[in-house]
């Protein structure tokens, strides 16, 4: 088992407070080759990140909106991708595979939601009218000394990222009248899912195993998101759920990987109307 994988993995948080020196060419190197080396949901969409120094606060206002006068880090990424199919939940699951190969080394990040930002942003770095964005990543080394951690710990409350929702509300056995804890073997895959981030903490999945079978939903609806379009936020946060399952997976020396669902398919279990199915994985 690869240890510092799945630790990563279950001890990831939102750094929001760095240190302010920039990162060696090297390093904002190899995180662009990471990038492009990432596992796909979709291989024919097209995924690239774009990454910027911080030079002024007003710098990175101008690419996070207000909320980037708390913040203090060296650079700042914009994951972006090109597709029809399933854009935002392919969108997620590669980066979050980034930002866990960021931990291991050594880096922080931090997600900033900005679906409801995408046309401002993809006219300040020129991007195509197609291209989805769903959050831009603000990374470098955390914060060392004990104020800094402090006020970290601090903007995390603030967030209302420090609660989640126990295995026992996101699972359920054999169909949606069963919810409760997840058989032993898959323990570790839940945990990593709790764990996984999303946006103001909406933790919008919701499994289901049968036959072998683990099955991912998301609420149709959550009032975290708010109105609109930040409801698509739903799609993206299953993509990043989807990835830290999956690295949990290939921790334990698994192959197994996620089969997107369209919603037609024959042999999907019953669920409520309140959910949407968007992948299984099939563990046997």
């Amino acid at each position: 088992m690869n240890d510092a994988l799945y630790q990563a993995l279950i001890s990831r948080h939102s750094t929001r407070r760095f240190d302010t020196h920039p990162l060696a060419d090297g390093t904002l190197k190899r995180i662009q080759d990471l990038a492009a080396t990432v596992e796909p949901l979709v291989p024919e969409n097209r995924y690239a990140v774009m990454i910027r120094d911080v030079n002024t606060v007003e710098d990175l206002v101008q690419a996070l909106g207000a909320y980037g006068r708390l913040l203090s880090p060296p650079h700042f990424m914009v994951p972006y991708i090109l597709g029809e199919t399933h854009p935002l939940e392919d969108l997620g699951y590669r980066t979050q595979q980034l930002v866990i190969q960021m931990m291991l080394l050594d880096l922080g990040a931090c997600y900033i939601g900005s679906l409801g930002r995408e046309t401002t942003l993809r006219a300040r770095f020129i991007l195509r009218r197609e291209a989805r964005i769903g959050a831009v990543l603000i990374f470098g080394h955390p914060a060392e000394d004990l104020g800094n951690r402090t006020a970290d710990g601090v903007l995390r409350r603030m967030a209302g990222s420090t609660h989640r929702l126990s295995a026992a509300e996101i699972f359920y056995n054999k169909s949606f009248d069963h919810p409760g804890v997840p058989p032993e073997e898959l323990v570790p895959l839940i945990e990593a899912a709790r764990r996984s981030p999303s946006a103001l903490n909406a933790q919008p999945w919701r499994f289901l195993w049968r036959k072998g079978e683990l099955f991912l939903f998301t609420l149709r609806q959550n009032a975290r998101y708010g109105k609109g379009v930040p409801q698509d936020y739903r799609f993206f946060d299953a993509g990043l759920c989807m990835a830290s399952v999956r690295l949990a997976l290939k921790s334990q020396g698994r192959q197994e990987s996620w089969q997107l669902l369209t919603g037609e398919e024959r042999d999907l279990p019953k669920y409520p109307q309140t959910l949407a199915p968007v992948a299984k994985i099939v563990l046997g």
